[in-house]
């Protein structure tokens, strides 16, 4: 049965903005009447893409398409009469917003990559929009950044690097790392790489978020927000999904893993009873700021405990707003990635199938018809591990890296 009503959209651009302009200070005007959704009117899909595919890739900037109508010129750079004449720009700030139960949720915040002037048959004008969030924005940067003696924790060093390339520290969120970077000089690297290196390094995560900030989470950052946000399924309790893709795969499986510092040697973990089975299938991470080559041990035996065996994954989980109780549109606005989720999947042949995941990507696609939100989805690990001071310990615990 179809929901009777749907979130109402907005989506407003920051002409005068400057790129790096501190969110509680930008200015926005809306444009959401020139939005044009319908493909026989010569308009798109409102498209989102953010995060990234599972949770050993790193997350590249998220993505934001749609089309303005442009009969007036209004959005047209060379119209002196038009009313943002001059401070229409690339780098102009936009951001997709929906209001849903009298709460608003952003979807979307970044900048604009393109203008796209187009005259379907001649008789009709649009703009179709391309935008990029905050990374893409870090991308075209280059840092220098000293480490010396009694040197940052991860997040901090995050913070210097944006400091240094003029990011609002307000715009900067973080939980606390568990990993100070190694003693060296990292010189005229790019903004994002570097950032990303040092995430990687703390097996942490650093992304753009919905509203524009950049987040950087800890290593336990997961195991410390482990409660599950929502269940999906198909029961009158649970949260109807539009459909679930599972997996029983080779792709998660890593049985030597090794890993290397910055001027370390290389460090190894072994699985013999998982190479015999599956044959040797090599991770390997390299250029990491760690101080220490005992870190760089950690960390391999860490991922060799979390990926030498195969699991049945839930890939993709795919929502739709408009085919389904109004309890799920809650559950589609929330743009935060990492939360934890319950799929449950009911086979033909009996009983079902439950596994915990974490939200690693999210898309939205949006027209006059339809709204479907796919999430690319990471198995939770069904071992539990202990980090001190924040669970307790058992008889079935392991050790956080």
């Amino acid at each position: 049965m179809a929901a009777t009503t749907r979130p109402t959209i907005s989506v407003r651009i920051a002409f005068g903005a400057a790129p790096f302009t501190a969110l509680s200070s930008v200015f926005w005007t809306d444009v959401t009447s020139d939005v044009r959704l319908a493909p026989d009117q010569n308009g798109s899909a409102i498209a989102i893409r953010r995060g990234r595919a599972n949770e050993l890739t790193r997350v590249e900037a998220g993505t934001l398409s749609l089309t303005l109508d442009n009969r007036t010129r209004k959005y047209d750079t060379e119209n002196a009469s038009g009313p943002y004449y001059g401070s229409i720009k690339p780098m102009n700030r936009i951001q997709v917003r929906a209001v849903w139960a009298s709460t608003t949720y952003t979807l979307f915040t970044g900048y604009v990559q393109a203008y796209v002037p187009e005259y379907p048959g001649g008789q009709d004008a649009v703009v179709r929009v391309r935008a990029v969030d905050a990374l893409a924005a870090v991308a075209r940067t280059t840092i220098t950044y000293t480490a010396a003696g009694l040197t940052e924790l991860m997040h901090y060093a995050i913070q210097s690097a944006l400091v240094q390339i003029g990011w609002p520290t307000a715009d900067y969120t973080f939980s606390n790392a568990q990993t100070r970077i190694g003693t060296g000089t990292y010189a005229n690297l790019n903004g994002l790489q570097h950032i990303q290196a040092i995430a990687d390094t703390e097996d942490g995560l650093v992304f753009a978020r919905h509203d524009g900030k950049i987040e950087f989470q800890d290593r336990y950052y997961r195991i410390k927000n482990n409660t599950s946000a929502a269940t999906f399924g198909t029961s009158g309790a649970e949260l109807p999904y539009e459909g679930v893709q599972l997996s029983y795969d080779e792709e998660t499986i890593y049985n030597d893993v090794q890993v290397t510092r910055q001027g370390g040697t290389l460090q190894e973990a072994v699985d013999t009873t998982s190479n015999s089975a599956y044959g040797p299938r090599v991770l390997s991470k390299s250029g990491l700021y760690f101080e220490t080559d005992n870190e760089a041990l950690s960390m391999a035996q860490w991922f060799l405990l979390r990926y030498k065996d195969p699991k049945l994954r839930f890939p993709q989980l795919t929502l739709n707003g408009d085919l389904s109780s109004t309890a799920l549109w809650p559950q589609i606005l929330d743009g935060g990635l990492s939360r934890k989720v319950t799929v449950v999947v009911r086979p033909p042949g009996g009983g079902s199938i439950s596994k915990d995941a974490r939200v690693e990507g999210i898309t939205h696609t949006i027209d006059r018809g339809t709204w479907r939100c796919a999430w690319a989805l990471s198995l939770v690990s069904d071992d539990t591990f202990w980090v001190i001071g924040t669970s307790a310990l058992g008889t079935t615990t392991q050790l956080a890296f």
